[in-house]
């Protein structure tokens, strides 16, 4: 495990890696990692599950946008806990969703 208030940096095409999460362990007897910032941003700075037309319309995916940000969060946990964890260990996820009218029509 990495040490408390260590930051995650992911590895990836990006010239300029920005922190994943921050980690903060409890107590050093119990692995807990806090992760908190995640969204659907790839290594290379775009979003998943947001496409851009040429004409400049942007098409969201709500379940493109989880499933990356999910992906995101379950490398943050791989790469803190040096592959002893994953996605199937996490507890509690509390997700904010903005623009609801974009998600849910009608």
């Amino acid at each position: 495990m990495l040490e408390n208030g260590s930051a995650v940096i992911l590895a990836g095409a990006s010239s300029a890696p920005y922190p994943q999460g921050r980690l903060v362990t409890s107590t050093a007897k119990t692995h807990t990692l806090f992760i908190s910032g995640v969204t659907s941003r790839r290594s290379d700075g775009s979003l998943g599950g947001v496409k851009t037309a040429s004409d400049g319309t942007v098409t969201l995916s709500v379940e493109e946008q989880t499933s990356a940000a999910l992906g995101n969060i379950d490398a943050i946990i791989k790469q803190a806990t040096k592959g002893k964890g994953g996605l199937n260990n996490v507890i509690d996820v509390t997700v904010f969703l903005t623009n609801w009218a974009r998600i849910t029509p009608g």
